[in-house]
């Protein structure tokens, strides 16, 4: 059922809201010329009557503007310490890139928004946590690293097409109660400076988790929540990993010349999801660096709100 509320109040004479043309909005109702107002106008005295008298604290209270860069711009130069240029041109990057705002000459958004002092600065706080990759010329560096890779994928086909790892499953039915199980060997060796890996994968049912216990050689297992919060364990052998629910993991062979070995079991309705990863990658890679393993950003990984 919809019920419609048509309520008609008296005024004085007076031009209570404008259109786009600056005359006084008006509509025929009731066969009789009438006077207008917009919601947008509603919505302005309400407002105005939180912040006159004070019903919320001002970090709570929003506001309609078109000055996001500007008050981005600012967060950045005063509460982080940033030149107020280099700020500029990483904000400049991330409202059309991660937000999807476009940036007019003036400065201006194309569109006004609503937003309050904490939606602003928990902005501005991702503007900083990525603004190497928002930096200008990051786009390049990103390309130039893809084009080495290809490079670098190219060259090891070109040696045959290894297998990278081999999955030895038992196989139960996908109920709940079940548990499945299996042994996993992966080979070692590069693709440039990338470590073998497995595909990796969210489960299907993200409440799910999952247990790897290492029986031989030398690795590491990289984990991810959808909220892009990351951990990084060792495996040797012996070692015991717990994957908590909600954690996307692969596993890393780190060696030069030994096959990482695990068992590993999960619930057997959890099911794979290997999409996610697919699309972006993990946050963190794992590469050799002076002859050692090392943890580095993927510069292509993006936090969920800016994909």
């Amino acid at each position: 059922m919809i019920v419609e509320l048509h309520l008609l109040q008296n005024f004085v004479p007076s031009n209570l809201n404008r259109d786009d043309t600056g005359a006084p909005k008006n509509c025929e109702f009731g066969g009789v010329p009438r006077a207008r107002i917009s919601s947008q106008c509603l919505k302005r005295t309400i407002r105005d009557a939180f912040d006159g008298d004070q019903r919320l604290p001002s970090a709570r209270r929003a506001r309609r503007t078109k000055r996001v860069r500007e008050e981005l711009v600012r967060q950045l130069a005063t509460r982080h310490g940033l030149d107020e240029a280099e700020a500029d041109a990483i904000v400049r990057a991330a409202l059309p890139g991660g937000l999807d705002l476009k940036v007019a000459s003036n400065g201006l958004t194309e569109y006004l928004v609503f937003l309050g002092d904490r939606e602003i600065a928990a902005l501005a706080d991702l503007c900083l946590e990525y603004r190497e990759a928002l930096r200008p010329g990051a786009q390049g560096r990103v390309k130039g690293l893809d084009q080495k890779a290809k490079r670098a994928f190219a060259a090891a086909l070109a040696q045959g097409d290894p297998v990278l790892y081999q999955v030895y499953a038992v196989d139960r039915p996908d109920a709940v109660g079940e548990l499945s199980s299996g042994l996993t060997i992966l080979h070692p060796g590069r693709v440039g400076d990338e470590y073998y890996m497995t595909k990796g994968h969210f489960h299907a049912v993200l409440e799910t988790g999952e247990v790897y216990y290492c029986l031989g050689g030398h690795g590491m297992m990289v984990m991810e929540t959808p909220e892009g919060d990351w951990r990084v364990a060792k495996m040797t052998p012996g070692i015991v990993v717990y994957v908590p629910p909600r954690w996307a993991h692969r596993s890393v062979n780190v060696s030069k010349d030994e096959d990482l070995v695990f068992f590993w079991v999960y619930p057997a309705h959890a099911g794979h999801n290997y999409g996610a990863i697919e699309r972006q990658g993990f946050r963190k890679l794992i590469v050799a660096r002076d002859g050692a393993p090392a943890v580095i950003d993927n510069p292509r990984w993006l936090p969920p709100e800016m994909r």
